[in-house]
């Protein structure tokens, strides 16, 4: 299911692109929960991954819908880079990991119905959830 499209057709192994593939397969599966290409049948499921016959759950963010589209693109020449990805929007706004992350902190640690209570302390100057234990 990580496998790039061109090793499954024998075509040559460039190793940065085929490394972006899969990593964008890791990237679909934290943010969904489950893997882009997945049939129970191995030969159905390679011929989804050749074609890069995937779907992206309606919830997902245009940033990062755009961001796996460009990951997950057939053609390794057409494929997004590492560096592209490092500056691509997705990883700069709110909806990334890290914002993700902070928003499911404070959905788990505050009641139902109350704001966290927050307070100002780390590195980066940013609301730290005060969270308790027990």
């Amino acid at each position: 299911s990580y496998c790039a499209p061109e090793l499954l057709t024998g075509k040559t192994y460039i190793g940065p692109e085929v490394d972006v593939w899969s990593l964008g397969v890791i990237f679909y599966a934290m943010l969904f929960g489950m893997l882009p290409f997945s049939h129970p049948d191995q030969n159905a499921r390679r011929k989804y991954i050749a074609s890069g016959f995937y779907t992206i759950p309606p919830s997902a963010s245009p940033k990062a819908t755009k961001l796996i589209q460009r990951m997950l693109t057939v053609d390794p020449i057409k494929r997004i880079t590492v560096p592209e990805i490092k500056n691509h929007p997705w990883m700069k706004g709110p909806d990334n990991f890290i914002g993700m992350a902070r928003k499911v902190i404070t959905q788990i640690t505050s009641p139902r119905g109350s704001k966290p209570r927050e307070r100002s302390g780390d590195a980066g100057g940013s609301p730290m959830v005060e969270c308790k234990s027990g």
